[in-house]
């Protein structure tokens, strides 16, 4: 009984000193530091960095908690629409649960918000443009223009964003809007110029500047790019320098003035003179009796000569003479009709060689 005692506590010590030494790190094993093994989610990289990827999967958005403060976001013609949204990470990625939310607050105009309903339903049956589009009308937005607002919103902080347009599924095959690539924005209270300027510190941006317009754009490319249109809404496009120089200020403003003349010398109508009607018309014989021919009536005084009006060249002729050219104008075009099939476009085929 005594040797089993013996034989027990000799087990029990040795078997505490094996353990002992198997737990042990060896004198030349580094120390595990205890931020180097919990999950570094600040090490994560951006899903799109430089924005140069045609294509993205929306995944969930990184286990960090730590978020920007929130952003004011609004769209122009939907005022009522107003969201508080994070844009990105404390280390500077994209929040992507920020994207559906401001996906929808840029939708195209009068594109009807979309339901849980008819989201899940687009999921189901188009499984494959789900990464792209929540319905056949919604698209999603880049990830790359919430670094981006982030970057204006850090610019100036007490400022709401405006949205003036998002994705338009009707723009032209090349435009970034189509894509859900582009913004046009103001920003509450700040100079478009101001805008403009600072945007053009931002890597792989296009920046677009309106000076007779309302908005900045802002979009996603490989490469930074900076242009300036000088047109107003609903005119065609007009690049080149801000201020224009002295000579295509006064080459243009006689441009204008000439096609606004004959846009309104084509709504203009003559009236016939009535001596001109008279000439015309066929003699018929008189059948009242011969009388004695009167004195002939003393001519009537001549009216002052009224010579023609000149075209007023002050700046504000000059305004309204440019505003009703833009508005027959309008009145010409025919808007394109809305095809659900125009929406649904491959990016593979797209040449993004072109600069707006």
């Amino acid at each position: 009984m005594r040797s089993l005692l013996v034989c027990g506590v000799l087990c029990a010590l040795f078997g505490g000193s094996a353990r002992a030494l198997e737990s042990e790190p060896a004198a030349d094993a580094p120390i595990a530091d205890a931020d180097e093994s919990a999950e570094r989610t600040d090490a994560l990289p951006d899903p799109d960095p430089e924005g140069d990827s045609d294509r993205f999967a929306r995944s969930p958005s990184p286990t960090s908690t730590c978020l920007r403060d929130p952003v004011v976001l609004r769209h122009l013609r939907r005022p009522r629409e107003v969201a508080r949204l994070s844009l990105t990470h404390c280390d500077g990625t994209a929040n992507l649960d920020a994207l559906t939310e401001l996906s929808f607050v840029a939708r195209a105009w009068q594109t009807p918000r979309p339901t849980e309903a008819e989201l899940a339903a687009y999921r189901a049956a188009h499984p494959e443009r789900a990464g792209e589009w929540a319905t056949e009308r919604n698209r999603w937005l880049h990830p790359g223009l919430l670094v981006r607002l982030q970057a204006i919103a850090d610019r100036w902080p007490t400022r709401d964003l405006v949205i003036v347009s998002g994705h338009r599924p009707t723009a032209r095959r090349t435009s970034r809007h189509r894509f859900g690539r582009a913004l046009d924005l103001q920003v509450d209270g700040v100079e478009r110029a101001e805008v403009a300027a600072f945007a053009q510190t931002l890597a792989s941006t296009g920046v677009g500047y309106y000076p007779n317009s309302t908005f900045t754009h802002v979009d996603v490319r490989e490469t930074s790019v900076y242009w300036v249109d000088r047109s107003g809404p609903g005119e065609r496009p007009d690049y080149g320098p801000w201020t224009p120089t002295e000579d295509e200020s006064d080459a243009h403003g006689r441009e204008v003035l000439a096609q606004v003349d004959a846009a309104l010398g084509q709504l203009r109508v003559e009236a016939p003179s009535t001596a001109s009607a008279n000439a015309n018309a066929p003699i018929q014989p008189s059948r009242e009796p011969m009388r004695p021919e009167a004195p002939p009536a003393a001519p009537p005084p001549t009216p002052p000569r009224v010579e023609p009006r000149r075209a007023r060249t002050d700046p504000e002729a000059e305004r309204i003479r440019r505003e009703a050219f833009a508005a027959i104008e309008a009145l010409r075009r025919v808007p394109p009709s809305t095809q659900v099939s125009d929406a649904v476009v491959d990016e593979a085929t797209i040449d993004w060689s072109v600069p707006f």
